[in-house]
């Protein structure tokens, strides 16, 4: 009878029960994983800075590693319980909860490439001097319709050294006139700033100064 009541009880309560310490295999992929999302945006932000748009594909590679961290964390939950060993439980479980608000967290306009590319962007152009060429563009635009003007076309003082641009546009169609410097490619997303009259205003983007907005499609 005592036999069975053994076996029925949980592993931490019956009198062979030796407690398995995690491996140090564990903790290396683990330290691995970490270290590799962390050196990721690294290259993300780097390439940001850069106009390097191909790093990107990176992103999908951060969360692959997160993924795998999260199974790691997660496969042996059941025999925790079971070995009664619950600080190891909580402490995966809360290891968990802070990886997936990371990894939430730096998306849109938080993630490693828009802010690179954000503050590239804040160190190389001068919003005063960018605000008053669009004004003048804006004055000289005639018409309803929108206005496009090439890279070609464009002063240096909306360049970047080797970013790919992709021109601008004058939106008359839109409610708030406003021009729309855009960098980055049809292929990877695209970038920039919208600007008109110091009462211009736009939502889900980032203000630099009255009427000068970052924003990101990626």
């Amino acid at each position: 009878m005592n036999s069975v009541n053994s076996e029925n009880r949980p592993l931490y309560l019956r009198a062979d029960f030796k407690v398995k310490k995690p491996t140090v295999r564990f903790y290396v992929k683990i330290g691995f994983l970490a270290l590799s999302i962390g050196i990721i945006d690294v290259i993300l932000f780097w390439g940001g800075y850069n106009g390097v748009l191909r790093v990107g594909i990176l992103s999908f590679v951060k969360v692959l590693c997160g993924l795998f961290i999260l199974i790691l964390l997660f496969r042996s939950l059941k025999l925790l319980i079971s070995e009664g060993r619950f600080y190891l439980l909580i402490l995966r479980i809360t290891l968990a909860l802070i990886l997936v608000f990371y990894l939430f967290s730096m998306r849109g306009n938080r993630s490693p490439f828009v802010l690179g590319a954000k503050a590239r962007i804040f160190n190389s152009i001068d919003p005063i001097r960018v605000q008053t060429w669009a004004e003048e563009e804006m004055a000289r635009a005639n018409g309803d319709e929108d206005i496009f003007i090439s890279t070609k076309e464009l002063p240096t003082l909306v360049k970047i050294d080797s970013w790919p641009q992709l021109g601008a546009y004058i939106r008359n169609k839109a409610i708030d006139r406003h021009v729309d410097i855009v960098w980055g490619s049809g292929v990877f997303g695209t970038y920039g700033i919208k600007v008109g009259t110091p009462d211009f205003t736009l939502a889900n983007s980032t203000l630099w100064k009255p009427g000068v907005y970052f924003y990101t499609a990626l």
